[in-house]
């Protein structure tokens, strides 16, 4: 018997090990209703790869990246759905602790964070 159950677990480590090595990603940042990080609104954490997507419940104008693992692109709507005017982020070039928003001060409402 303790020989079947020591060949069942050796038949499932390789699928163990596999899922210990899942990535994640980190993006999490701070949404604010005003230009320069003003008139905080939300913490928004990002820890999945992939499309992270959804609508601001308000405009927001300008953004804090509180955390980043550095594998991420904000893409940013100035409408609801994704629709609308675009801006496109790479996080890496922003960097943990940046400021950052439409360089007009436009009002984003909708965003879709990939991460890799």
């Amino acid at each position: 018997m303790q020989f079947l159950t020591s060949v069942a677990l050796l038949a499932f480590a390789p699928l163990l090990i596999r899922a210990a090595v899942v990535k994640r990603s980190i993006f999490d940042f701070d949404t604010f209703g005003d230009t320069s990080c003003q008139g905080f609104q939300e913490f928004i954490p990002i820890t999945q790869t992939g499309a992270n997507t959804g609508n601001f419940p308000g405009p927001r104008k300008s953004f804090l990246v509180i955390n980043s693992d550095n594998d991420c692109e904000a893409i940013l709507f100035t409408g609801e759905n994704f629709s609308g005017t675009k801006v496109t982020l790479q996080i890496p070039q922003v960097g943990t602790g940046s400021c950052f928003g439409g360089t007009g001060g436009e009002a984003f409402l909708s965003f879709d964070i990939h991460c890799f």
